[in-house]
């Protein structure tokens, strides 16, 4: 995250400074903060309740674009449903009369394909609009507890209870590489932003830092501790900050962690769950973290302080109710959960979301929209958009242009 200070001088030295001589740094670094609306400190109602399952909701993810939101359950299924009425668009898993829960799902960054991760072993890719089965990953011995797509879609990795991830090529479905080295069940695995390492969560109380293109462990964070009352550590979630400089960790040791993936040493402590967290993840911006507890809560926290921000109490209106997943929808400004009472819910997070540039606009990099592509845009992010301008929010498709030009004017 690159901070601007409001009386710095605005002018090539900025530029370069920032950038660090490069372009493609500042197209990294520069996007637009979405900053958290105060709200009351717990919800106990959701926006939206997606029901048709008939048994629990395991795994849940929301489309790039946020308009749809693809579930996984227990009842062998795994449903699309549309955000904005809530109906079942279609599903992509038929329940063949013989129990094979769909633990994990998850879309393509295109979001023409999905796939999910099931009780028999294998993972399944899926073409979105027309629902139909592209090809089946087969290659591991036991559940695919955990499947998602690397971020250029071109390949998919899975985490297995056979103690082992495997990367898969998407196009052929063949198996590039396996990773091995835990000693337990891979509960989940996550690809660095930029898809040169992989991270894998294991019930044998470690997470683990691999390169994806050779399978060697880089390094492995073992920190998560015994609960006195649970006398439980296991990794149940994997994932990495937006700019890939840190790593989370969700434990059944009800903390979630963050590190160093350079050192391996823990940077922070989330605690306040008095149960298994389920599920963790960064908000969009990075400044955020997501948690999942079975305590019956989900928890919002701020990144940098490890302050909790907001409690999302799944159990207010049942005590029995408990949170397997949650996750940040593409602009932060709701949140996904998927619970033991065959729910998919849908929450106003309480954060808002950054202001939104034409996307035309983006991709030549003419914020102004004055016709002009030079610094003046530049200058234009930093007076309308403050002092603070954070890295993966916009989306800019192309800032090449701005930075090609700035200064030489029109």
């Amino acid at each position: 995250m690159w901070k601007f200070n409001s009386g710095q001088k605005r002018g090539r030295g900025i530029l370069r400074g920032v950038a660090g001589g490069t372009m493609a740094a500042l197209a990294a670094a520069l996007l637009l903060p979405a900053g958290f609306a105060p709200a009351q400190d717990v919800v106990d109602t959701p926006l939206e309740t997606f029901e048709g399952h008939t048994d629990d909701v395991l795994s849940v993810a929301f489309s790039p674009d946020g308009s749809e939101v693809l579930t996984g359950s227990s009842d062998s299924t795994a449903r699309l449903w549309d955000v904005t009425t809530g109906d079942t668009v279609r599903t992509l898993e038929e329940d063949t009369g013989w129990p094979h829960s769909v633990y994990s799902v998850a879309f393509s960054p295109d979001g023409t394909m999905a796939v999910t991760g099931r009780a028999n072993d294998t993972a399944r890719l899926w073409d979105v609009a027309s629902g139909d089965l592209i090809r089946t990953f087969e290659g591991h011995d036991g559940t695919v507890e955990s499947a998602v797509f690397s971020p250029d879609g071109s390949s998919v990795l899975t985490g297995s209870r056979d103690h082992t991830a495997k990367l898969w090529d998407t196009e052929t479905g063949d198996l590039i590489r396996t990773f091995s080295g835990h000693e337990d069940y891979v509960r989940s695995v996550a690809f660095s932003p930029d898809g040169t390492q992989v991270l894998t969560g294991s019930d044998d109380e470690t997470a683990r830092l691999w390169d994806a293109e050779t399978g060697i462990t880089i390094r492995t964070f073992d920190g998560h501790v015994d609960d006195e009352t649970l006398a439980l550590d296991w990794v149940r979630s994997v994932a990495f900050s937006p700019d890939g400089s840190m790593v989370l960790t969700g434990s059944d040791d009800t903390t979630a962690r963050l590190w160093n993936p350079e050192t391996g040493a823990i940077i922070r402590t989330f605690e306040g769950h008095s149960h298994w967290v389920r599920s963790a993840f960064f908000s969009p911006d990075g400044s955020k973290i997501l948690t999942a507890s079975w305590d019956g809560t989900v928890r919002l926290w701020d990144a940098e302080t490890a302050e909790t921000l907001r409690i999302f109490e799944l159990n207010a209106h049942n005590q029995y109710i408990r949170p397997y997943f949650a996750v940040f929808s593409p602009d932060g400004t709701k949140i996904l959960t998927g619970d033991n009472w065959d729910d998919a819910k849908l929450w106003d997070s309480g954060i808002e979301p950054g202001p939104e540039i034409p996307a035309e606009a983006r991709e030549v990099g003419d914020f102004n929209n004055d016709g002009c592509v030079d610094f003046e845009d530049f200058v234009f992010l930093l007076e309308r958009w403050g002092d603070e301008i954070d890295g993966e929010a916009m989306g800019f498709e192309d800032f090449t242009a701005l930075l090609e030009n700035w200064g030489e004017g029109c």
